[in-house]
Parts: structure tokens; C-alpha cells; sequence
């Protein structure tokens, strides 16, 4: 039956099966029929209630029910059952099968068909708000836009999306208590909302006229925008984290350094001016090379412990000169890695006149006993002379 494959309407169904069952038994011109199928009902002329009548009865998918009925509308001949044959109540519970199958059919494939428009429109939201230049604006004003043929009745869809001060509405909105609504708020507390309407009359659906994925596909839009303009915020402060402690870090006159498992993750400018190497070209390499051979142990210690507290070191500078530096060590996180920030501060020319103070303090001490002991002697030798 070509009406099973193209128009499994219910009402036509019912109407096309009662058509075709009399001239498919024994007596047509006795035969009467009636057809239940999801509500509707056909029956033929001559059709009335019988105990006797041929019976199938069918169930949809959906949980509705279906029922065909043939009767002869008068006496006939007994066969299989009653006057009809088994071939015939095969038919009839055939037909049922058939009928349920091609509304089953429609159903899947109308289905389908909104499962694909509301995919497309995550899809396109997903682009809209991955998007680096996207706006509130532009993200209110593309959402209305991508849910109007994300619907049922596209041709009777209207739409508001509001983000804060922002607000977008689709021709024919109005305010409605019947309108599917869902609200979402971003993390600096900024609200948001999504409504739709029809503009006329539809037919029942889950709630109200509306499917239960269309509601899950509006909250998943505001959910969507939230995390969106979430991450958004994330990133600009990680941006301008990042930036502030790039300033300190080249304002400063200390060298600083990023390193994890023993070489080095990043550099700053003062750290590589002071050992002479390019930033670019020590990441990567052992932070232990840079150390005099007897101190690399040590430094391990140092960064084992992280007490904060200064290690004396020594570096080798690329031009051969040894530098003195003290260090200090702390934990840190740097682009989701463990990792440690160590602080050189360049303590060379300290180190320098700390030792001459000290040879200067020696040779004053010399000098100091050398008069006392000239004293002495001059005080031994003064009654000899």
C-alpha cells in the first residue's frame, strides 16, 4: 500500500486500510469494516457491531492502540473462523503491523529531523560564543537567530535573549505566562535569559506546545553562554596575571627563573644578562651547569628544602668570570606544571668588598699588634740601652 510509504497520517491510515479490506475477502459485497488507529476511526458502509466479527488489534510504539474489524452483514458459509478464512485474519493483523511500522516511521524520521535542528543549533551557538570577538551584543543577537529554525513550528517561533543590559527580540514576541523560559547567571552575578513563544495556536507536546529537548536545548544554550563568557573572564585575568608579573619580573634587578625537574621552563631578562646567555637559548638546558662543579649538590638540598631562606652560590658566567649570587626558592604552578621559582640576586660586588673589609680588618689587626708588640720590646730594652 503506497499510502503506508508516503502519508502515515493516522486519519488517512484509518481511512486507506477500511477502503482496501472488502474487496480483499471472499464476499466484497457483504464485507464491512472499521478501522481504530491512534484516535481516529473509518468504517465502511453496512459496518455494525458483531460478536463474530473479525478482529486484530496493534499497539504503537508511542503506547497508543489500534484495532480492524471485519464483518460479513449477513449469513455466510462457516470457514477457519466463523465465515473467514485464516488467511484473512492474517491480513487484517498484517495490515495492523504494516500500519504501526509506517507510523512508527514517521515518527522516528520527524523526530530525527528535530534532533538535527537543535544539534545545528548548538553547533552554531558553540562557533558564535568560541568566537574571540564575540561580543554580549553580538552573542544575545546570535542566539535569537540561531533558535527560530531550532523549533517545531520555525514559521511561528518568536524569541527574547537577554545578558544583562543586553537584549535581543525576534518579530512577533510577546510577553506570555505559556512561554518557554530559562534563566542562567554568569559568575560576576550578570543574569541571562532565553524565551520562546509560538505566535499562534499548536498542538499540545510535552509542555504546552513545546518538546521536552526544547526546553533542555534553551537551558543548554544559557549554560553554554555562562560557561562561555566564564571562561572569557578566566582568561583575561590569567592574561593579566600573566602581564603583572611580567612586569615585576622585568622591573626587577634580580635575575628570576621557572624550572621543573632540572632545567629550565622560563627566564627573565636580568637573569640572562647576568650569566651572559640568551633567555631563549637556556630554556630547556640543566640549571646545575650554571653552577660551580663542588655546589651542585648543595643546590639540590636547596631546592629540596625551600625554606626560603638564601643559599650562597657561584655561577659561571659565559665570558669565564664566576659570579656570587644568593638564591632563594619557592614552589610554584607555571602553565599547569610543577615547578619551582628561583631568585638570583648578584651579590658579586658585595662579596668583593666584604673581603676587602675583611683583609683591611686583618691588616689593622696586624698592624695593631705589631705596635704593641714594639712597645713591649721598647719597654725590655730601654734599661739595657
Amino acid at each position: 500500500m503506497a499510502i503506508l510509504r508516503d502519508d502515515p497520517d493516522p486519519a488517512n491510515l484509518a481511512d486507506a486500510i477500511a477502503a482496501v479490506l472488502p474487496p480483499a475477502f471472499q464476499y466484497p459485497e457483504v464485507t464491512a469494516a472499521r478501522v481504530k488507529f491512534n484516535g481516529n476511526v473509518a468504517v465502511t458502509p453496512g459496518f455494525v457491531e458483531s460478536a463474530n466479527a473479525l478482529r486484530a488489534e496493534f499497539k504503537l510504539t508511542a503506547g497508543s492502540s489500534g484495532s480492524i474489524e471485519v464483518v460479513y452483514t449477513d449469513a455466510r458459509p462457516d470457514a477457519d473462523i466463523g465465515p473467514f478464512l485464516k488467511e484473512e485474519l492474517s491480513l487484517i493483523q498484517t495490515l495492523g503491523d504494516m500500519a504501526c511500522s509506517a507510523h512508527d516511521r514517521k515518527h522516528f524520521l520527524r523526530d530525527l529531523a528535530e534532533r538535527i535542528k537543535e544539534l545545528t543549533a548548538l553547533h552554531n551557538a558553540s562557533t558564535l560564543m568560541l568566537s574571540d570577538d564575540a561580543s554580549p551584543e553580538s552573542v544575545v543577537h546570535g542566539l535569537a537567530s540561531i533558535l527560530l529554525p531550532a523549533f517545531q513550528y520555525p514559521e511561528a517561533t518568536a524569541v527574547r535573549v537577554r545578558l544583562g543590559a543586553y537584549e535581543s527580540v525576534t518579530p512577533g514576541f510577546v510577553e506570555s505566562p505559556d512561554a518557554l523560559h530559562s534563566g542562567f547567571k554568569l559568575s560576576d552575578g550578570t543574569s541571562g535569559s532565553i524565551e520562546v513563544i509560538y505566535t499562534d495556536a499548536r498542538p499540545a507536546a510535552a509542555i504546552g506546545p513545546f518538546l521536552t529537548e526544547e526546553l533542555s536545548l534553551i537551558r543548554t544554550l544559557g549554560d553554554m553562554a555562562r560557561a562561555a563568557y566564564d571562561r572569557r573572564a578566566a582568561i583575561a585575568a590569567l592574561r593579566d596575571s600573566e602581564a603583572r608579573m611580567r612586569f615585576y619580573a622585568t622591573s626587577t634587578f634580580e635575575g628570576i627563573v621557572v624550572h621543573a625537574h632540572g632545567r629550565f621552563v622560563e627566564v627573565n631578562d636580568q637573569f640572562a644578562a647576568l650569566i651572559g646567555v640568551p633567555d631563549q637559548a637556556l630554556v630547556g638546558t640543566s640549571v646545575e651547569a650554571v653552577l660551580v662543579p663542588e655546589q651542585r649538590e648543595a643546590f639540590r638540598e636547596h631546592l629540596h628544602d625551600r625554606t626560603g631562606e638564601p643559599f650562597a652560590a657561584r655561577l659561571f658566567r659565559k665570558d669565564g668570570q664566576i659570579l656570587s649570587v644568593e638564591v632563594r626558592t619557592t614552589a610554584a604552578v607555571h602553565g599547569g606544571l610543577t615547578a619551582a621559582v628561583s631568585v638570583f640576586r648578584d651579590v658579586t660586588e658585595r662579596k668583593q668588598l666584604e673581603d676587602q673589609l675583611h683583609r683591611t680588618l686583618r691588616l689593622e689587626s696586624l698592624g695593631t699588634l705589631a705596635a704593641g708588640i714594639a712597645h713591649d720590646l721598647n719597654n725590655v730594652l730601654a734599661p739595657v740601652m
